[in-house]
């Protein structure tokens, strides 16, 4: 007899093997994003055979794929087989979110979570046991992985620079410090809408040779500058507005705290610190912040999403008040705060 499937399964069993499913669905939605399909169909709506033309795949072997994701409301066919792109599906295209897709379904990001046990038993992060170094030593060592995270996140990162920019008024910040900054998003986003505006970016070798090429590429150059460097050891001073885009939960509280102190004492007088980080909420609302913490968990084992209790207290403990707090995409927020004992607005 054959094993029951997931729609005959005991209620408990059916919702057992659909969180396992999981994985196929990520599996497939990085394989499309690789392979380009939501670009082709955002050309026209395709056939399988059309597409196993253009990609040199079988058309058997493709159909399977697109239709998992014709049930997962990623794509659409018609009553002529064509294949087109859902809303949703509009996001996986390379200019979307794309390339965040491919490097969830890469080695260099799935094969990690298969030392998941082995990370809780040995008390080491996950990414570190299977890869051999720690996540960004690794990038340092690795131009190609290193090429294909910071694609991922500036992916994301484009989404959520908008974002920002739409949420605050910053047309009074006269110098912009990205502190981990990547290979530029936010700040050129930052840049191109105030014009008097100039701006640094902080971050390790090849993302700030990255963030200087797109610089450069967008004709900021005489106003924004790329220095390669360690955020823990050296921070350009004087500045009135401080960017910590997600770069507190790659970090344990004895470090994010330390990073803030040092951040905190290099602000110019009355400026402010931008973080933007997720905000976890109590287990049972099952938020995607959660998720992003296991992810953070397997990458670095020490680091962490918090809850805005937790969030608070390493601001305070800091010397940092919340001026104000803004809901961002998801559970992520936007804290502006500045130094206790400054005025209030």
């Amino acid at each position: 007899m054959s094993a029951p499937g997931i729609e005959s399964a005991p209620p408990a069993a059916q919702r057992l093997l659909e969180l396992l499913a999981g994985k196929w669905v990520s599996a497939a939605l990085s394989a499309c994003a690789e392979l380009g399909i939501p670009d082709l169909l955002a050309e026209k709506p395709m056939s399988a055979e059309e597409l196993a033309e253009r990609l040199g795949v079988e058309a058997a072997a493709v159909t399977r794929v697109l239709e998992l994701l014709v049930s997962r409301a990623i794509f659409s066919v018609d009553r002529q087989g064509r294949f087109s792109l859902t809303e949703t599906g509009e996001a996986l295209r390379s200019d979307g979110l794309g390339k965040l897709a491919v490097l969830s379904g890469s080695r260099l990001m799935w094969d990690p979570f298969s030392r998941l046990a082995d990370s809780l038993r040995k008390r080491r992060a996950a990414f570190e046991l299977h890869h051999g170094a720690p996540l960004f030593e690794h990038l340092e060592q690795s131009p190609s992985d290193a090429t294909l995270y910071h694609e991922a996140i500036d992916a994301f990162t484009r989404v959520e620079a908008k974002a920002i920019a739409s949420t605050l008024d910053l047309s009074d910040v006269e110098h912009f410090v990205d502190v981990g900054g990547g290979r530029g998003t936010l700040l050129v986003e930052l840049l191109e809408r105030y014009p008097r505006a100039r701006g640094t970016l902080l971050d390790l070798e090849s993302a700030a040779r990255s963030a200087k090429e797109q610089i450069d590429s967008r004709g900021l150059g005489d106003r924004c500058t790329a220095v390669c460097g360690d955020f823990f050891e050296t921070l350009p001073e004087g500045a009135d507005l401080y960017i910590l885009k997600h770069i507190l939960h790659n970090w344990p509280d004895d470090a994010a705290a330390s990073l803030l102190d040092r951040v905190r004492s290099a602000l110019a007088p009355d400026g402010r610190i931008l973080v933007i980080d997720g905000v976890l909420l109590p287990p049972a609302y099952g938020d995607a912040t959660r998720l992003l913490d296991l992810e953070m968990f397997a990458l670095f084992y020490s680091a962490r999403e918090r809850s805005k209790p937790a969030l608070r207290k390493l601001f305070h403990g800091a010397g940092l008040r919340i001026e104000s707090t803004h809901e961002l995409l998801g559970t992520a927020r936007v804290f502006v705060l500045k130094q206790r004992g400054s005025a209030a607005p």
